[in-house]
């Protein structure tokens, strides 16, 4: 077979290796074997309560609280696939119940599908390492925390679906015949989002917007509709299961006037965006530098910039900003394809000091990622570094517990080989 010549690679001819189908894919790889390495592979968190409910979908729960039931039906096909292998005889894996290992991979799967997704869009929009982007924007985001340490949350299944639709919106404007069925894919994606967090109805309300903005009523109404008749459909598992919405503690987010939220979630030591997870401020900058700049994909950029930027203004009402623990600002984890659209402009802009800037954050990212998950001198039993809120006091938790590096290094080891 002939041989031929690539930049940086060679390969035969006739086999289907090309440099950016490997830039495309390796992200997705890296992280596949983070996930192999460090997935827990059971219920934690607030995911108990969650898979409360998914057993009550199949009959093995006799009560459940329906809250978040768009998590439920999109981690239902995970939990059948755990009871088909109990029938045939595998009961557990790595130690825990098939049912609850299989749920909890699905929101590692979810991760890695939203991961698969950005990296095909910055092919299309024709944005360079797509490798460093994805990684950068997966580390440097609230994305790795819950995707990879706590998947049985909601935060992995709403990005992928947020993904999703922004990935279909892309493909809408490259193939206009096929605008309104996409618009009515975008809106299932969304009204899924929103039984999973009722407070993504903000991002329907902003796509709705944008469309007007370019006269485009009809698919405008065509994702407003079929996002609430998704929701609908999705809302009939707690009616017909009979599993209440609220706990006995009623809802963990109040509705109120509260202008300083969206910017305490943003930069406040606290749980602050742009202080736990600084690539995000280099993904918004170059989002913004794309929008101007970018006059062919100009509508594409306006319409994921309006649909986060109107959930981001839906903070305005939420006085309760942090809403419990968290790592960064958790509810902003569905950023993740500005993001790393925003990183992939930066580096066409201004690709030296966005490769340093953003590698130097998402190690900072890392750090602090590592500190919550692995919980600093856990084989001693001392505190846990995930019950610290700033950042400040996470990054300086091995310090103040006088934790030396080889204790340090072995709360990681203990982590991926014992603590799952």
């Amino acid at each position: 077979m002939e041989k031929t010549s690539l930049p940086g690679l060679a390969v035969r001819r006739g086999l289907p290796i090309r440099l950016a189908d490997i830039d495309g894919w390796a992200p997705v790889a890296l992280l596949a074997v983070a996930v192999a390495l460090f997935a827990p592979l059971n219920i934690v968190g607030d995911g108990s309560e969650y898979y409360t409910f998914v057993q009550r979908l199949f009959g093995d729960a006799s009560h459940a609280y329906g809250w978040v039931f768009g998590l439920a039906l999109m981690n239902a096909p995970f939990y059948a696939l755990g009871k088909l292998l109990y029938t045939l005889g595998i009961h557990s894996i790595d130690g825990y119940p098939t049912t609850q290992a299989l749920v909890s991979l699905a929101g590692n799967v979810y991760m890695l599908l939203a991961a698969a997704i950005v990296a095909r869009m910055l092919g299309v929009l024709r944005l360079p390492h797509r490798t460093f982007v994805v990684l950068a924007a997966v580390i440097g985001s609230p994305l790795l925390y819950y995707g990879l340490f706590l998947p049985t949350g909601t935060h992995p299944a709403e990005t992928f679906l947020v993904t999703a639709a922004s990935g279909l919106l892309l493909i809408a404007l490259r193939r206009p015949t096929l605008e309104l069925p996409l618009a009515a894919a975008v809106g299932i994606a969304l009204g899924l989002a929103t039984a999973t967090r009722y407070s993504l109805s903000a991002m329907v309300v902003g796509l709705a917007l944008v469309y007007l903005l370019y006269r485009r009523w009809l698919p405008a109404a065509i994702v407003v509709a079929t996002s609430a008749a998704t929701f609908y459909l999705a809302y009939l598992a707690p009616i017909l299961t009979g599993s209440p919405i609220l706990t006995e503690h009623g809802v963990s987010m109040e509705i109120g006037f509260a202008p300083l939220s969206p910017f305490r979630m943003l930069f406040s030591d606290e749980r602050g965006l742009f202080v736990w997870t600084p690539v995000m401020l280099i993904g918004v900058i170059g989002f913004i530098h794309a929008l101007v700049r970018r006059r062919s994909d100009r509508e594409f950029l306006a319409r994921i910039g309006g649909m986060q930027f109107a959930y981001w203004a839906f903070h305005f009402l939420v006085p309760m900003w942090w809403a419990g623990g968290s790592f960064s600002s958790r509810f902003f984890t569905s950023m993740f394809p500005l993001v790393a659209i925003g990183i992939g402009e930066c580096l066409t802009w201004r690709p030296r000091p966005t490769f340093v800037l953003a590698s130097l954050a998402s190690v900072w990212t890392l750090y602090l990622c590592i500190n919550v998950a692995a919980g600093i001198d856990v084989v001693r039993g001392n505190q846990r570094a995930g019950h610290l809120t700033s950042a400040s006091d996470v990054a300086l938790f091995p310090v103040n517990k006088h934790t030396t590096w080889r204790v340090y290094l072995y709360s990681i080891y203990y982590m991926s080989h014992f603590h799952r």
